[in-house]
């Protein structure tokens, strides 16, 4: 599955999942968690929807244990106000919903170390396949209404 992109997808989510974590051992940063999410939300979409299908299944990561490591990195997260059915339609009354940047971080989290075990076991274009399938069904869910709520962060940092 080729690419067009000047970024490959799969780098692109290794070093979101490493700023996530800390695993790339910087302190944490929202200018680079921003950038990753934008480069993330960029790259997935030159991946085709019709990528591998590997019968293999990921061990998944302890929510809780990935949730409260992601707490510990960036402290100073929280929650924030998300639009539920953000289309406004005649007649139907707008919803407010509570998001969690660090329920956001963990859920992303899990997925693209997924797609990392997916890649070393089952080869590229099932990781790719899984990137974009992830993306579609999940991951967009938190990228986008993280990506408003951490520019809000930086703003008033």
């Amino acid at each position: 599955m080729s690419t067009p992109t000047a970024i490959d997808p799969l780098e692109t989510a290794y070093l979101l999942a490493a700023e996530i974590s800390g695993a790339d051992r910087t302190p944490a940063d929202i200018t680079r968690l921003i950038r990753g999410l934008d480069a993330l939300a960029y790259a997935v979409h030159f991946v085709e929807a019709d990528g591998g299908s590997s019968e293999l299944e990921p061990p998944r990561l302890d929510y809780a244990q990935t949730y409260d490591a992601i707490r510990q990195r960036f402290p100073f997260l929280g929650k924030y106000w998300l639009a539920l059915h953000p289309v406004l339609q005649e007649g139907i009354e707008g919803e407010l919903a509570v998001g969690d940047a660090i329920d956001d971080l963990a859920d992303i989290l899990i997925e693209l170390k997924d797609v990392r075990w997916l890649h070393e076991r089952a080869g590229r274009k099932e990781a790719l396949g899984a990137l974009r399938e992830r993306y579609d069904m999940h991951l967009w869910m938190h990228v986008h209404s993280l990506r408003q709520y951490l520019e809000e962060v930086k703003r008033d940092d």
